[in-house]
């Protein structure tokens, strides 16, 4: 969903999966890529591709050993479903900083809600 397109306005993406507004495209600068943003809220959608690029938020994310993943569950559809791809999303805890987040098992992209980039990448 994301678009690298720099001129224009931003394009849309899809639904904030918290409180179901309609995402928008931008450029993060503190992770130096595109992320749906949502202006609500202030949370935004990583797509995998994307997340791939960045090592540590992977890692910290517990991406790379899922023995640093526990309490994974699936989210129900009210609380949030895939702004990429509408599948219903999953909640994880990572187990070394105790977060919570949200990511897709199908496109295994992540939702991150406002404040959570902090937390994670905190050491």
């Amino acid at each position: 969903m994301n678009s690298q397109n720099s001129s224009g306005p931003p394009q849309q993406a899809g639904l904030c999966p918290k409180c179901h507004q309609a995402l928008q495209s931008s450029k993060n600068v503190k992770l130096g890529l595109i992320t749906d943003l949502c202006s609500v809220c202030q949370g935004f959608w990583i797509d995998h591709s994307d997340l791939k690029r960045l090592p540590l938020l992977h890692f910290n994310l517990g991406f790379l050993d899922k023995a640093n993943l526990c309490e994974v569950s699936e989210v129900t559809a009210e609380q949030g479903v895939c702004p990429h791809c509408t599948a219903k999303l999953t909640s994880a805890k990572t187990t070394a900083k105790s977060i919570v987040f949200e990511f897709c098992q199908t496109c295994k992209g992540i939702w991150l809600d406002s404040g959570e980039l902090q937390k994670i990448q905190t050491p």
